[in-house]
């Protein structure tokens, strides 16, 4: 089982927060229980023990490392991101380090200097709360909650070669010749142009490197070194013409810009207004606008 693989590979990570439950959270629970202290070294070192938060700190800073990978693997990868848009997490994740950063250099001020006139433990736990709304709201609107297997195992296989990819990177040993890459740049656009397979709202790059008979790592080469643009923005660039396209044609005037959006190879509302914006500068409604100005 893939999450079976992950526990062991990583168990060492939790052997500090379990040492932290059975030494500090149980015994200060203990002593809160008894309205007076039952273990003295927490009492002496209690606020050097709250810089044990550190360690919250060091894995949010990790996690967002760890996150810009995969959405690097996404955006390389995959032509649509729902159920896959990891922007939600990246926002919990700063939201967390900013309270947990809050909490760390309130503490070291007080160790340092002096002592806070304030709690901060209030202001600590307001930001708590709204970290937890931010989950929740956000959270029960994604497909999968929890990073989904498939690109948990793309992260994991990318962190198995990572050598042996910034390696390949350094020397740049993975070169394809010029007509090779002009010969694929022709299929790709042949195939793009002609048989529209942007359309397809489960574009990968996987499946279109099966379409052209090819490798994905060649069209990655093609796209990321020489066209200089990601997998997602490349395919996105092409259904965003293509909605522009049956926008202008009055035999779609019927149709509302979403389901135009859902036959050009979007699959959801966000993505489409958020792709259409930053390609065309304006949103799809204004553009629409924008032509009915035009024909008049």
């Amino acid at each position: 089982m893939p999450t079976k693989k992950l526990f062991s590979r990583n168990w060492p990570h939790f052997i500090i927060p379990i040492l932290y439950i059975l030494f500090i959270s149980i015994p200060l629970l203990i002593s809160m229980w008894n309205k007076e202290p039952v273990f003295d070294y927490i009492m002496i070192g209690e606020d050097y023990f709250s810089l044990a938060i550190n360690y919250s700190l060091i894995y949010c800073i990790i996690s967002l490392n760890l996150l810009k990978k995969a959405e690097t693997i996404v955006e390389n990868n995959y032509s649509n991101t729902q159920g896959v848009d990891l922007k939600w997490i990246k926002k919990l994740l700063i939201g967390a380090t900013v309270v947990i950063s809050i909490d760390v250099l309130s503490t070291l001020y007080e160790l340092l200097i002096m002592e806070l006139t304030w709690n901060t433990f209030y202001l600590t736990a307001i930001g708590v709360v709204i970290l937890i709304g931010y989950l929740a709201y956000n959270g029960l609107t994604q497909s999968k909650v929890l990073l989904p297997m498939f690109l948990l195992n793309d992260c994991l296989i990318l962190e198995e070669n990572e050598a042996k990819v910034s390696s390949i990177e350094n020397q740049k040993s993975i070169k394809y010749s010029d007509s090779e890459i002009n010969q694929l740049n022709k299929l790709l656009d042949d195939i793009m142009k002609k048989e529209k397979s942007y359309l397809n709202e489960d574009l990968s790059l996987g499946s279109l490197a099966l379409l052209l008979e090819t490798t994905d790592k060649k069209i990655s080469y093609l796209l990321n070194q020489h066209k200089k643009i990601s997998f997602y923005d490349y395919i996105n660039g092409y259904r965003v013409e293509e909605v522009k396209l049956k926008m202008e044609n009055h035999f779609y005037d019927k149709y509302t810009l979403l389901a135009i959006a859902f036959e050009c190879g979007f699959n959801s509302k966000s993505s489409f207004n958020r792709i259409f914006k930053k390609i065309a500068k304006v949103s799809p409604s204004e553009y629409k606008k924008q032509l009915k100005i035009k024909a008049k």
